[in-house]
């Protein structure tokens, strides 16, 4: 954070990650993976200019081709939500709010043993949303 989105100095911290990183994980998402930000519709209309589309960072995805890790785990974008596999690196988008900061997504478990590729599972959608629901419920309701 608080770094331009290109250039030398962010490319100094990303440089910092070293070879051999089987697991990454960092706050923003590398740029082109699970990064897009859908159309935002407001009372005046779709949202455009430079927070739509992808939003990853690009140094960051330099430095994530040369690494090639097994595992990438990251968020910031909830938009991104999902997983999605690449040169053999698992890339995990783990937001598990959504755009309006409601717990919404599955939580992600990931499953590491040596010399064998991720195993990945979720909880059920929408357990969570249930879960606070209930919990606001007993709240507001105290029998």
């Amino acid at each position: 954070f608080n770094l331009p989105r290109r250039g030398p100095e962010l490319r100094d911290r990303w440089s910092r990650i070293p070879i051999g990183t089987d697991v990454l994980i960092t706050h923003c998402p590398p740029h082109g993976i699970l990064d897009k930000v859908q159309v935002q519709i407001s009372p005046w209309g779709e949202t455009s200019g430079p927070k739509m589309g992808s939003l990853g960072c690009e140094e960051l995805a330099l430095r994530v081709a040369i690494l090639k890790p097994q595992l990438h785990v990251f968020g910031h974008i909830h938009d991104g939500y999902g997983l999605m596999e690449r040169d053999g690196t698992m890339f995990i988008n783990a937001s598990i709010c959504d755009e309006d900061y409601e717990p919404a997504n599955a939580v992600w478990v990931v499953d590491l043993e040596p010399g064998l590729p991720p195993m990945v599972s979720s909880t059920l959608p929408g357990k969570r949303r249930k879960n606070k629901f209930r919990r606001q419920t007993i709240i507001n309701n105290p029998r």
